[in-house]
């Protein structure tokens, strides 16, 4: 019933594990949390994720600047070219484990007690409205209707678990009610002086140029707009 997180509870075979959302299980004491909000399991080829952030400009950015020194090598979003994906999901793995990376949205399932009968892609009809579930805007008005199962109790004793963690990033502009929830997550890290970063959405929608992999980028190494951060100078800066 409902539709659930693409991986809410997925063992990837290697080491990888996530539950309720997050990936609670990895081959290293993680050092860097990135907080997303949801990636549907919808039918046909409407999500081509593979992993967490697997559609957009998240893993390119990431690889152009750690993997080929800040230079914007790898052009395209990874939903524009499978089942080729660049980074592949491989490379993603092992980068993971070379940067001590983990990862949680803030939404398990949406319509969690409800039947859904008219699905097209990412699109739902739901009262005779329509929602695109990868839209963090429609994700909001569903939230309304007491339609959003949120993992954040999960991702407490998650980060209560692992004190490891030490940089702690939300991919888009907060507003509620993924300010409350947040608020919530700030709490648990106050006690380790561990402040939540806000980064552009790496969907790198707002940004001027086309394709926009160059400003992205920019912002995520130098912020230069109104409530956003950028990646912390201490791991950017490693040789």
């Amino acid at each position: 019933m409902g539709i659930p997180h693409k991986f809410l509870n997925t063992d990837f075979g290697n080491g990888f594990n996530t539950n309720n959302a997050i990936l609670t299980s990895t081959p290293y004491q993680p050092e860097i949390l990135f907080i997303g909000t949801f990636n549907p399991l919808t039918n046909g080829d409407a999500n081509p994720a593979d992993f967490f952030y697997g559609r957009n400009w998240f893993w390119p950015i990431l690889f152009n600047i750690f993997e080929h020194n800040r230079e914007v090598i790898i052009q395209s979003q990874r939903k524009y070219c499978p089942p080729h994906f660049n980074p592949t999901l491989l490379d993603i793995f092992k980068f993971m484990k070379t940067h001590k990376i983990t990862f949680a949205d803030l939404i398990m399932k949406v319509f969690p007690e409800t039947e859904l009968d008219n699905i097209d892609g990412n699109i739902i009809t739901y009262d005779n409205e329509t929602y695109n579930l990868i839209n963090d805007n429609h994700l909001i008005q569903l939230n309304q209707f007491n339609e959003v199962m949120w993992s954040t109790k999960y991702l407490i004793k998650y980060i209560e678990a692992n004190p490891t963690i030490k940089q702690v990033y939300f991919t888009r502009k907060t507003v509620n009610p993924f300010t409350a929830e947040l608020i919530q997550v700030q709490n648990a890290l106050n006690q380790r002086g561990v402040t939540i970063k806000y980064l552009f959405t790496p969907s790198g929608q707002g940004l001027a140029g086309i394709p926009r992999n160059q400003e992205l980028m920019d912002q995520w190494l130098e912020s230069t707009r109104d409530g956003f951060d950028n990646l912390d100078e201490e791991w950017t800066n490693i040789d």
